[in-house]
């Protein structure tokens, strides 16, 4: 191992962004000789600050003889090894100072964990010190026969809680054993508004309900919590836990709270079965639970007809049901009267319908939900169904013809039989007329009509009709003698009728005449001897709907003829003479006259003059124009050919496309006009003149004109005059650069010399003429180099802008080449000398413009070119020095040849402005709210100690740097310590939960108090600090508070009057208080949930368990004393009582003996009572009276149960002729 090792070493310095030092590795042998190099700032002194312990590194370590290196400030270091050291130092003089130290080793704890328990205690101890833990056991969990602390292997024994292990030689390992969760969950069912949260050996279906119910389970453990949750729904009520089977269904819990369902048309006791991590069950059950859906009745009605030998039935819908009565409106039927069948039919017997009377009965159904019997809750509902019985009907049959032709006639009576004894009548009426229509008379028009049959009613049948459907139907006649017309074509079929015949086939006398209809051509097209056919010919008058035509009158001929069209809109246009007699048409021709809907095109004739000269209203002829379509169509109609159709030929005129010109602009050239194909130009109209293929123009002018002639070689042709305008410039423009308006160039300069210098922006201007056709552009490129007249001439990349700016950049060469053009095309070059830029200021190396130092400082001056350096007006030269810890300014200038400047002030102050800051603050006064300008005070000292370089400051003043630093660390560690005794408190109270706070916490929080107490004595607090502890100690007196208030709710009046009483020895007078200690142990468990330990939980809930238990047993027998109130008297009894009694029987055989004696003697004897008295109003009932043979097999029974013999006996039924023996 090195003597001096860094590894992966960083730092920097509060306050600033970079790393100084950034992952640097180093190991220096003992006894070795080495330099650290490197320019001010990178790190030198840095690293040696950190070696000796005035610096502690960001990251990474430094370690100096095997021992790392911490923050000393000049200090030791001494690391822990349990021994005692001498420590003598002597100065120059000799003078010699010894101490004595030992310096103790830390030893580490371990402090387990594990479920159910919480060690407490410092994770560190010294050597040789006491050192204390505390164990907390969870709310849920106990203490087991294996429970054991145990430290580094040996067992330690408590009472309180607290251990302690004096003295400390080494790390310890502190482990638990022996901690578990084993109290049962605790578990409640909901069902509507009932509640079970215990299992019930004796449970019935007591509660029925018609829409589906949630069943809500809670559970809860506060122990090691819940492992699993699971119901099971079962239609057997097991007595016993263990006897339980089934399939088990596991439940999710979100809060402590799940749910699920029960649908309708089930029924179910509810088993909650819960399971804890620590393997403890809890297992409970609710009173039977029915959820059905009312039968609904299928059949709305019946009806028995007298004399009918079948039974009748009706269906119900039971859903599961089971009928349970039937009643005819109040009337209970006898269970022989009817029958019920699976599929929920209901049939009334024969014998029982037969014997009512005719009319309208309701019969009523009464239910058993799923079977069950109903006690409470949902009452299940009543079906009903009509009932009618009625006399018989009688039955009309008839053999009628159903109808019959038009004859002028009645319709004959129809033949009918019957089995009524009713007087019969016929009667008519139109089949569409309401009943009030009938009557006796025959009718003989055409028409529906029906016939109506009645039997009137007697005592054996009831009235009755019949009815039948008769037609009369419409006679058959026809037309002839029916004619049409001729017409010319008009796009329709339509034809006109000329005569309207006559009608053939009517009944004499009938008053019948014709309505003509319409006529209609094969087609439309013109024809010859055309098809002509007839329709929608018809009937009036008197009798006409008593007939119909069997057919539409017989077809004729007849013709259609073409139709004429002529032309509109025809026009030719006028020309320019060309020697020829072709026209065009001006426009487009229309057809007149042609049918709407008829597509035809008119086939244009071509135009021609009847004469080529020059002359107004020339006639023009045409060949023939023609119709184009379908040839149908185009058959169609006739066309006329148009006349009369005039235009001019006009003198020739040059429109400019006989020819092309080279410009009309300016140009540098001379101006050419040229002839195109066919065409000659010329400067006279003479025909036999000097005629070209082009023309020129050379002057210079700005506004040239060219008139001439054009010749059309085709037809000899001469146009009018024709000028053409021109504009020539061959003179090429001038210009100039200017820079800085103090140097001008006007020519191209061949050779350049670099010969001016700047130190700003250039502005460059650029001026140009052109007195002829004016300057088209001015443009500039700027080279970094000498260009030849054939590379400026190459340039592609010109730029347009006559005044700019050139950036100055240090040490940038430039030339200006500038290209300059006319709108003719003329091109002008012109070029600048050669111009350099030095703009580079001199550096002041050693201290920076404006900053505050405190510490003696070196300065030098860095430039290639420097003219002079002063310091407060007075020359200097080389590297110079500013004094520090002092009030001083200081004023350097520093000036380069190309007249550049660099001025720095600086300001000295003494080391003493920043630490008197701090000068009144102490260790017993200093307070949080100065740790801000603690941390400004230490940062400034530590910026300038980092600074700090032996070769330029003194040793003074890095003691006194070193002391000011130390206080800083001193002073803020204080703080620290008070804000961590804070944190630790306000943790510590905050980390109570006022709802769960109980009596074993007492002791902590009393200590947290005087804790709070001793922080508040002293004067290391700001005014906010004070505030937040007061408030924070009342916070803590609220926990005590609340402590309290649990305790006086457990121990109230009203839960003390009632100790000792049970279930098995209440009595009624004890409801009062029992319900008041009922509702304080409510209340407490509600409001102080969570504010008593498990035992104190435990003892409140077994009280409430036997207050509830007390006074469900009052309530038992409560309920059981209202129905014996109920019940008649013996001496009031009636057997149909008997349900009733066997009801209140059924309830009592469910109390408790305490339960009973509190009913007392009375009721218990009239219950006796009547129970004997019904007895024997059942026994009269059923011994049969003398002569009486209806109940035959009861009477044998009777006889049997009583012991009798039967011999010899002979009984003769009244009914039937039979006997038994």
């Amino acid at each position: 191992m090195a003597f001096i090792e860094c590894r992966d070493l960083h730092f920097s310095y509060s306050g600033e962004s970079g790393e100084v030092l950034h992952g640097v590795d180093l190991d220096i042998e003992k006894g070795s000789f080495v330099a650290l190099l490197g320019h001010n700032g990178c790190g030198k002194s840095t690293m040696a600050k950190l070696f000796n312990g005035m610096l502690v590194p960001t990251s990474g370590t430094v370690t100096v003889d095997g021992k790392e290196v911490q923050l000393t400030l000049g200090s030791y270091i001494l690391m822990p090894d349990n021994k005692q050291h001498t420590v003598i130092a002597t100065d120059i003089a000799g003078n010699t100072t010894s101490v004595t130290v030992t310096v103790n080793m830390l030893y580490k704890v371990t402090l387990s964990s594990g479920a159910g328990y919480t060690l407490r205690g410092d994770p560190l101890v010294g050597h040789g010190q006491e050192y204390t833990f505390t164990l907390e056991i969870a709310k849920g969990y106990s203490k087991t026969e294996n429970f054991m602390v145990d430290v580094n292997g040996a067992p330690m024994h408590s009472d309180s809680g607290s251990y302690t292990i004096s003295p400390v030689t080494s790390d310890i390992v502190i482990t638990v054993f022996g901690v578990a969760d084993i109290t049962p969950p605790a578990a409640e069912i909901t069902i509507s508004t009932n509640k079970f949260n215990s299992f019930m050996n004796t449970i019935t279906f007591g509660l029925f309900f018609k829409k589906t119910q949630t069943v809500t389970v809670t559970a809860s453990d506060n122990g090691s919590g819940l492992e699993k949750v699971e119901y099971l729904l079962s239609e057997t009520a097991f007595e016993d836990k263990d006897a339980i089977v089934g399939d088990w269904t596991e439940l999710t819990l979100t809060e402590g709270t799940a749910s699920f369902n029960i649908e309708p048309d089930r029924k179910a006791y509810v088993y909650l079965r819960v399971t804890d991590v620590g393997g403890n069950v809890s297992v409970i059950n609710s009173d039977g639970v029915v959820v059905y859906t009312d039968a609904e009745a299928i059949t709305e009605a019946i009806s028995f007809t007298k004399l009918d030998s079948a039974d009748v039935s009706f269906r119900v819908s039971l859903n599961g049901n089971t009928v349970a009565a039937l009643y005819n409106g109040d009337a209970l039927l006898d269970s022989a009267d009817y029958t019920v069948s699976a599929d929920g039919t209901v049939t009334l017997k024969n014998s029982y319908l037969s014997a009512l009377a005719a009319g309208e009965y309701t019969v009523r159904a009464a239910y058993n939900p799923l079977g069950e019997e109903y006690k409470s809750g949902d009452e299940p509902a009543v079906t009903s169904v009509k009932l009618t019985v009625s006399k018989k009907t009688p039955s009309i049959g008839h053999v009628p013809g159903d109808a019959k032709n038009y004859d002028g006639n009645p319709i004959s009576a129809p033949t009918f039989d019957t089995d009524s004894d009713g007087t019969p009548t016929v009667e008519y009426k139109p089949a569409d007329a309401d009943d009030s229509a009938y009557t006796a008379a025959a009718p003989k028009n055409v028409g529906k009509y029906t016939i109506r049959i009645t039997t009137a009613e007697t005592d054996t049948f009831k009235a009755a009709f019949s009815t039948m459907a008769f037609e009369i139907k419409p006679r058959e006649v026809t037309i002839s003698g029916v004619t049409a017309g001729g017409k010319t074509y008009d796009g329709n079929a339509k034809a006109k009728i000329t005569a309207a015949g006559v009608i053939d086939g009517l009944v004499d006398g009938d008053r019948v005449s014709i309505v003509p209809g319409k006529a209609l051509y094969n087609d439309k097209n013109v024809g010859n001897g055309k098809t002509v056919t007839f329709y929608d010919f018809a009937l009036s008058g008197d009798d006409a709907a008593n007939y119909v035509l069997s057919a539409q009158p017989a077809g004729t001929t007849a013709s259609i003829s073409a139709r004429e069209l002529t032309i509109k809109n025809l026009a030719v246009k006028d020309k320019q003479y060309d020697g020829k007699n072709s026209a065009e048409i001006d426009g487009t021709p229309a057809l007149v006259g042609m049918v709407d809907g008829d597509v035809l095109e008119l086939v244009n004739g071509v135009p021609t003059f009847d004469s080529v000269t020059v002359g107004n209203n020339i006639p023009v002829s045409f060949t023939a124009f023609t119709l184009s379509g379908d040839s149908v169509t185009v058959g169609n109609y006739t066309l006329t050919q148009p006349t009369g159709i005039t235009a001019s030929i006009v003198e020739y005129s040059a429109d400019g496309s006989e020819y092309e010109v080279n410009s009309n602009d300016w140009i540098n050239k001379d101006f050419v006009i040229t002839a195109k194909a066919g065409y000659k130009l010329g400067l006279t109209d003479t025909a036999n003149g000097e005629w070209a293929d082009s023309l020129t123009a050379s002057d210079e002018t700005g506004n040239g004109k060219l008139t001439f002639f054009v010749k059309n070689t085709e037809n000899g042709a001469i146009s009018a005059a024709v000028t053409e305008n021109y504009k020539i410039d061959k003179t090429a423009p001038t210009g100039e650069i200017k820079l800085n308006e103090r140097t001008a160039f006007q020519k191209f300069i061949n050779t350049i010399t670099f010969g001016l210098f700047f130190k700003d922006d250039v502005n460059v201007k650029l001026a140009a003429a052109d007195e002829a056709s004016g300057v088209k552009s001015a443009l500039y490129f700027k080279s970094d180099k000498v260009l030849t007249d054939n590379e400026v001439r190459a340039i592609t990349d010109w730029t347009d802008n006559s005044d700019f700016d050139i950036e100055a950049k240090d040490m940038d060469k430039f030339i200006i080449y500038v290209r300059i053009e006319d709108n003719a095309g003329n091109v002008t070059f012109i070029g600048s000398d050669g111009a350099t830029y030095d703009t580079a200021a001199p550096e002041i190396v050693g201290i920076e413009n404006g900053k505050t130092y405190y510490v003696t400082k070196k300065v030098a001056i860095d430039d290639e070119n420097p003219e002079s350096v002063t310091l407060n007006g007075e020359p200097v030269e080389g590297v110079f020095t500013l004094v520090g810890d002092k009030d001083a300014t200081y004023v350097i200038r520093a000036v380069d040849k190309a007249g550049n400047v660099t001025e720095y002030t600086v300001y000295m102050k003494p080391i003493s402005s920043i630490t008197d800051a701090i000068a009144a603050i102490t260790d017993e006064n200093v307070k949080s709210s100065d740790a801000e300008m603690i941390s400004t005070v230490e940062r400034q000292i530590l910026d300038i100690a980092e600074a700090f370089d032996d070769g330029e400051s003194t040793d003074d003043e890095w003691n006194k740097l070193t002391e000011a630093a130390a206080k800083c660390k001193a002073l803020n560690k204080r703080i620290a310590d008070v804000a961590d005794e804070i944190s630790r408190l306000t943790d510590a109270v905050n980390g109570y939960d006022i709802d769960k706070v109980t009596s074993a916490d007492k002791a902590d929080v009393e200590k947290l108090i005087a804790d709070i107490d001793t922080l508040l004595d002293g004067d290391n607090l700001t005014d906010a600090e004070r505030a937040a502890l007061e408030a924070l100690k009342g916070t803590a007196r609220a926990l005590l508070d609340r402590i309290a208030a649990a305790k006086d709710a457990a121990e109230a009046d009203e839960i003390k009057a009632v100790d000792g009483i049970t279930k098995d020895n209440v009595k009624l007078e004890n409801k009062e208080a029992l319900e008041k200690a009922e509702k304080a142990l409510e209340g407490a468990l509600r409001d102080f949930d969570g504010n008593y330990t498990d035992k104190e939980q435990e003892d409140l809930e077994t009280k409430l368990e036997t207050v509830k238990a007390a006074l469900a047993a009052i309530s038992n027998a409560e309920k059981a004393a209202d129905e014996i109130d109920k019940l008649p008297s013996a001496d009031n009894a009636k057997l149909s009582d008997k349900s009733a009694l066997d009801q209140v029987k059924k309830l009592l055989d469910g109390l408790t003996e305490n339960e009973k004696a509190m009913l007392g003697k009375d009721a218990l004897g009239k219950v006796d009572a009547l129970a004997e008295k019904i007895k024997k109003l059942a026994e009269e009932a059923d011994s049969p009276k003398t002569g009486d043979t209806s109940n035959l097999a009861l009477w044998i029974a009777l006889l049997f149960i009583s012991g009798g013999i039967v011999t010899g006996t002979t009984v003769v039924s009244k009914k039937k002729n039979r006997s038994v023996k």
